[in-house]
């Protein structure tokens, strides 16, 4: 018979049923995301599978699962200050698992930790960093995000219904703290570029040798940027033309994605991704760097950088953390197609930033 001191756990619910709406809507409409809803699936039909084991599980309350809850709260805190709904969503899991711990003790809340790993692989975005950091870590992506996750999943399952192993408090927090260490060390490792801030003007209708016209935005792109001051602009040159995407962020911050998610969004392949620091007209300009193949198999260069009040950076975390809504920021992607070679769309894309920082009133240099 389930004790009382579970009913507690209806408000340690309450987190995660107030990101269900956003969480149906992720899957509806998001193409990396519409798949996350079988990790919460998978972790609810093991739960079912395991539990009478999970009962047996459950002893005394246990207030040392506070170390556990507080940060939980705290990183749900952190993610409704930042507006960042993946964050949310894994704080109110979290949430959610410690006050197991609290209530049934570290022997319930360890033999559930495969569980609870599963539900976080359901989270928002989850499948786009992967990938993301799969990338970066590797120099490449063997494999996807999302298969990335079901690997994990599977494993996780297969720990869960075969190993039933439960851990103590000891080796629960060396483990947390190992991670914690390598968090410290790889993002120190891994520090986004900086550059100095540049805005362009999309209804400029001559930059360098180039002759700019508006251009329509796709009914995606609307849906993407609804609620922001976006303009598009196509410029054309004696060889190939030159798209500029400018987003005025005066919006729904959630609405602003990584470039490479809305390249796939439209089943775009990205081909290689990396940040790197330019020096056009003898400023320097962080981006990240794209190469996309486009679903007619057109191949794309596309610069991609967020310029705030004091810099430019191609690192979309780094720009998503310091947003402030009180700031005006602006998100480019300037792009070229590449049916030649990669060093001649390069320098396209270069002599239009070259002409860009010079018409602003700064000499440029070769």
């Amino acid at each position: 018979m389930m004790k009382r001191r579970y009913r507690l756990l209806i408000p340690a619910v309450a987190p995660l049923l107030l990101k269900s709406g956003y969480l149906l809507e992720a899957w509806r409409h998001s193409p990396l995301d519409r798949w996350d809803w079988c990790f919460f699936l998978l972790a609810g039909i093991l739960t079912a599978a395991g539990w009478k084991r999970i009962r047996n599980w459950a002893g005394r309350p246990d207030w040392r699962g506070l170390w556990f809850l507080l940060p939980a709260v705290a990183v749900w805190g952190a993610g409704i200050v930042k507006q960042v709904n993946a964050v949310q969503t894994g704080g109110a899991l979290l949430i959610l698992f410690s006050s197991l711990f609290v209530l049934g003790g570290v022997r319930l809340f360890s033999g559930m930790l495969p569980i609870l790993l599963i539900a976080l692989a359901g989270c928002p975005s989850t499948t786009y960093w992967s990938e993301y950091y799969i990338r970066i870590s590797a120099g490449t992506a063997p494999v996807g995000g999302l298969a990335f996750k079901c690997c994990a999943a599977a494993a996780l399952s297969v720990y869960f219904l075969l190993v039933r192993r439960v851990y103590r408090l000891q080796t629960l927090l060396f483990v947390l703290g190992v991670l914690l260490l390598f968090g410290v060390l790889y993002s120190r490792e891994s520090r986004a570029g900086y550059g100095q801030p540049l805005l362009i003007d999309p209804e400029r209708t001559e930059v360098g040798g180039y002759l700019g016209f508006p251009s329509v935005l796709s009914e995606q792109e609307q849906r993407f940027f609804e609620g922001h001051a976006v303009r598009r602009a196509v410029y054309y040159g004696s060889v190939e033309n030159i798209r500029l995407l400018a987003v005025g962020i005066t919006g729904d911050i959630h609405r602003i994605h990584p470039a490479e998610l809305c390249l796939k969004s439209m089943d775009c392949d990205v081909l290689s991704s990396r940040e790197k620091i330019l020096n056009p007209g003898g400023r320097p300009l962080a981006v990240q760097e794209i190469v996309a193949l486009f679903p007619n198999r057109a191949k794309a260069l596309i610069y991609v950088w967020y310029s705030g009040p004091e810099w430019s950076s191609g690192n979309f975390p780094a720009f998503r953390r310091s947003w402030k809504r009180s700031e005006r920021w602006f998100a480019y992607q300037l792009s070229t197609p590449m049916p030649d070679s990669r060093e001649a769309a390069e320098e396209r894309l270069r002599d239009f930033l070259v002409n860009t920082v010079f018409s602003s009133g700064t000499r440029p240099e070769r």
